[in-house]
């Protein structure tokens, strides 16, 4: 496969698209739904968990509530 890393990286040459993760910043105040909270996953936490395995793209999606949207769906 063209463009495919072939270098002594432990990943036996192979490169993988990440196709969906979740990003809970603290910085980005969640709140619960129907009592649930993420636990906290920075993007420093997620480098570190695919540290190694030939991540070399991903498609994030940060976890951010809008406070009227949620105050609307508990309302209901």
């Amino acid at each position: 496969v063209a463009g495919v890393s072939t270098g002594n990286d432990g990943t036996g040459g192979r490169r993988v698209f990440d196709a969906h993760l979740h990003v809970v910043d603290p910085r980005f105040p969640l709140v619960p739904n129907d009592g649930y909270l993420p636990p906290e996953f920075t993007v420093s936490h997620y480098t570190g968990r695919v540290a190694g395995l030939g991540v070399v793209g991903n498609a994030a999606e940060f976890y951010r509530v809008a406070e009227p949207l949620a105050a609307a769906r508990t309302s209901c």
